[in-house]
């Protein structure tokens, strides 16, 4: 066989819960083995039940004046908010990290009636605030009391767990396709880069909406792409792709060591077909320390798409810096320059002017010596350039979790607006250089931005103070102004 084979498109059928209800009483329930994120669920005229829901990222839930109740599992650092409209009540979960790297649980309680009962990890901290909370007994871990207000009552108890698995509601109509290698020999080396051509399913055009990772050989794996082409590629089998096609480098989808599923907004799909994405190639990066030899690999990625299109269509867009040397011996050094970033030059002749752009996730990469990653938020105005939250950070980088931050709210970019992204490198345990390279003991610096609507480029890198490439050489006059 030459090539991965693409899987026969299934039917995906597999519905839980429902959207949208109208005129009756909700009652959202997930088997325990399949927890869930991006969960939205409204009623008009009834009650919302949502039993032992285990959230990952996202639950919204909303009625017309009805009661909330139920149990749910917070897994992961973003908010939970459940809204009863017509008694204005929010319920807002925030899991995070202090910059000790302590776990807080933060619970925000407005306009919410009823008991609560609230717990996080041991050894990690809880905090609760809001309208009229008075709490009957509690430590820094669980909280239990009562929220008074003239509205609605609502029940729920809490528990934070470190646990994260996600899934998703799709439409009628979604299919999904699998994308592997096919039972691939991984070579007896450190580091090989190897490629594939990608049958994909091109009959009609589709929205890719969840991209979930087969990791078949977890020992080897440290990260893989799905490269669109803009022709058909010749069949063959894998072959090493250290140096890619120029023709195959815009970035569909990247997946690292540590990643998990990832869902797309309801409002926005990767797309495929005649109008999107028809030849790709799969690229795999594999990490054989050990230099085993009889290690053959099937993995790869499951697409689920459907034929009703969504808005918008969304993209990956790669910034970030190649020029890293990094001193051995050195316990946080700073690697990035502003004239390394993506300049107001590139995104003002990507962005169409008085638009934006929607990012709605990110994830940061660089390899072993990575201990923090974060890119800075720049945009023009009258007074002068100002600097915005940054787009993302991780003061805590770990090489063996590397997955996408969901943004919720999702963050916005604007005609003119710069991107800068540094990475701080820990090398107290080596005693040469470390370089920018493909290989694992070498290091990268890299911030994948998930976007939409889609725009003509996939990457936006500074190489002088004067010169940038994003989609084509540009030139720069701008960095002076953020000095």
């Amino acid at each position: 066989t030459t090539g991965p084979q693409s899987g026969t498109s299934q039917a995906l059928n597999t519905t839980i819960g429902s959207n949208e209800c109208v005129g009756a009483d909700m009652s959202l329930s997930m088997p325990s083995a399949h927890p869930f994120t991006h969960i939205s669920a409204f009623t008009h005229q009834g009650d919302i039940s949502l039993d032992g829901l285990n959230i990952a990222s996202k639950l919204q839930t909303r009625t017309n004046g009805g009661i909330i109740t139920g149990d749910i599992t917070v897994n992961s650092d973003h908010k939970i908010s459940i809204t009863s409209e017509w008694s204005e009540v929010t319920f807002e979960v925030e899991r995070s990290m202090n910059f000790e790297g302590k776990e807080i649980l933060r619970v925000l309680l407005i306009g919410f009636a009823g008991d609560y009962d609230i717990s996080t990890a041991s050894g990690s901290k809880i905090t609760v605030t809001g309208d009229m909370v008075t709490p009957l007994t509690g430590t820094a871990e669980s909280e239990s009391g009562y929220v008074g207000f003239a509205g609605q009552t609502s029940s729920v108890n809490i528990t934070a767990t470190c646990d994260v698995e996600v899934a998703f509601f799709h439409d009628a109509n979604t299919l999904t396709v699998d994308l592997k290698m096919p039972n691939y020999n991984v070579p007896a080396q450190r580091t090989s880069y190897i490629c594939a051509n990608i049958e994909l399913p091109i009959q009609e055009d589709t929205h890719i909406i969840r991209i979930d990772p087969i990791e078949d050989s977890e020992a080897v794996l440290h990260h893989m792409v799905l490269f669109t082409c803009e022709n058909a590629q010749a069949p063959s089998d894998p072959w090493d792709c250290s140096d890619m096609d120029p023709e195959c480098t815009s970035m569909l989808y990247v997946w690292a060591i540590g990643g998990t599923n990832f869902y797309l907004p309801e409002e926005a799909g990767f797309p495929m077909g005649p109008s999107g994405t028809q030849y790709a190639i799969l690229q795999i990066h594999y990490d054989n320390p050990d230099l085993l030899d009889n290690v053959w690999d099937n993995s790869g990625f499951r697409l689920y798409y459907t034929p009703n299109l969504r808005q918008y269509d969304a993209g990956i867009l790669e910034v970030g810096t190649f020029d890293i040397v990094i001193p051995p011996g050195e316990s946080a050094y700073k690697v990035g320059d502003v004239y390394e970033g993506c300049p107001s030059e590139c995104t003002t002749q990507n962005i169409p002017e008085g638009s934006e752009i929607t990012i709605f996730a990110s994830m940061l990469h660089a390899h072993l010596a990575g201990r923090q990653i974060y890119t800075e938020h720049y945009r023009p105005g009258e007074n002068g350039t100002t600097k915005l939250e940054d787009l993302n950070n991780n003061p805590y980088y770990d090489f063996n979790v590397q997955a996408y931050d969901l943004f919720n709210p999702p963050k916005k970019m604007l005609p003119g607006d710069s991107l800068v992204t540094y990475c701080v490198y820990n090398t107290e345990d080596r005693t040469d250089p470390t370089y920018f390279g493909l290989s694992t003991t070498e290091e990268m610096c890299f911030n994948y931005i998930a976007y939409y609507p889609l725009g003509a480029t996939s990457y936006c890198y500074g190489v002088s103070e004067h010169l940038a490439y994003c989609e084509d050489a540009t030139v720069v006059k701008s960095w002076s102004e953020i000095q």
